[in-house]
């Protein structure tokens, strides 16, 4: 199978999408997903444990590493993006709005992300609130950035926008 053109019944804007998707979750830019990465990938898009009744708990290292063996075809430890997209169109076989909802969630996070670089600065959110008619203050857009940012790292990124709007 080429890397770059998985066999699926996916369109093409769809490709584009989960390779944009794959991008911005390779957050070392090595082209593959690790363990950690993919850890982060299914935190944001919700993914936890935890029996009925009982408060979700994030996926653990180990129980990422387990998902990883069972998704990794060719068994190298890191995903690549034919690997990456059987993960992504099997969940959407588990739910058929998957898929679409998670397009839709990348198309918000560009329009946050106005210079395209895969990061969320406090000016493109305050820019992008402005114009939709938000009169949210300096502070009030601090603390929005604050509380989204994970890391700490003063921007917000993919994953973190994912964990946000979940």
């Amino acid at each position: 199978m080429n890397e770059t053109e998985p066999k699926t019944a996916l369109t093409e804007q769809q490709i584009a999408d989960l390779k944009l998707a794959f991008t911005l979750f390779d957050t070392d830019g090595d082209g593959t997903i690790s363990v950690p990465e993919l850890q982060s990938l299914l935190t944001g898009l919700g993914a936890a444990t935890g029996s009925k009744g009982q408060t979700n708990k994030p996926l653990t290292f180990a129980q990422t590493e387990k998902i990883m063996r069972s998704i990794d075809a060719n068994a190298n430890g890191v995903l690549e993006f034919d690997e990456f997209v059987v993960l992504m169109t099997s969940a959407k076989q588990k739910s058929k709005s998957f898929l679409d909802k998670q397009t839709e969630l990348l198309n918000a996070f560009k329009v946050f992300d106005l210079d395209g670089d895969g990061f969320i600065t406090h000016d493109e959110l305050a820019h992008v609130l402005k114009n939709l008619g938000n009169k949210m203050t300096n502070e009030d857009i601090d603390d929005m950035l604050l509380a989204a940012d994970v890391n700490g790292d003063g921007v917000i990124d993919y994953t973190e926008f994912l964990h946000m709007m979940s």
